[in-house]
């Protein structure tokens, strides 16, 4: 059976769904989002490994067409378990797992290849632009977009401009006119 794969003893002989995951990393950390939706909370097994493991079982998918899946990932190197987390959400299973050591990055996520495993382009930073400015700080102080200063001063209040009672014209220079031949 193509995408299917037997989880282990705990399934009983049933063979489970092989899901696709994504995964994106820091030089500190790997991002991995097991694409299931609809996983239980309660029935979701994630285990993570410091030899550089990763196991999940769980039963998710289209409402009313929910399956058992089931994935190992045997990492690239080691992991720190007890320095990562996960969490099961209405889409996906995301897990940001502790790389054991900090350092390069690494050149594949997986020991062998996976048809399954894809870059997950929205948590990718490239190893060159991994200092990436915090947005959030030129945000501070400000509760509202209307509290930002975006460097154009503007005459008149918020009401003449929002009515279109400003004098346009008022700060404009004569427009020079052409000579007549």
């Amino acid at each position: 059976m193509r995408g299917k794969r037997p989880c282990g003893a705990e399934q009983l002989g049933r063979m489970a769904s092989h899901p696709d995951y994504l995964w994106a990393q820091t030089k500190d950390e790997l991002w991995v989002t097991i694409a299931v939706p609809n996983v239980s909370k309660e029935g979701a097994v994630v285990q993570l490994f410091d030899e550089g493991r990763i196991e999940f079982q769980g039963t998710g998918g289209v409402q009313g067409e929910e399956k058992e899946y089931c994935l190992k990932i045997e990492l690239l190197h080691p992991i720190d378990a007890a320095a990562s987390r996960y969490n099961v959400g209405a889409r996906n299973i995301e897990l940001k797992v502790k790389k054991a050591s900090s350092g390069p990055y690494w050149d594949k996520l997986t020991k062998e290849k996976d048809i399954h495993c894809k870059v997950d382009w929205d948590h990718w930073v490239d190893e060159d632009e991994e200092k990436a400015p915090d947005f959030g700080a030129s945000w501070s102080g400000a509760d509202d977009l209307a509290d930002l200063d975006f460097g154009a001063e503007q005459k008149g209040d918020a009401d003449d401009i929002a009515d279109g009672d400003m004098d346009e014209d008022a700060d404009m220079p004569e427009v020079d006119k052409p000579a007549d031949q």
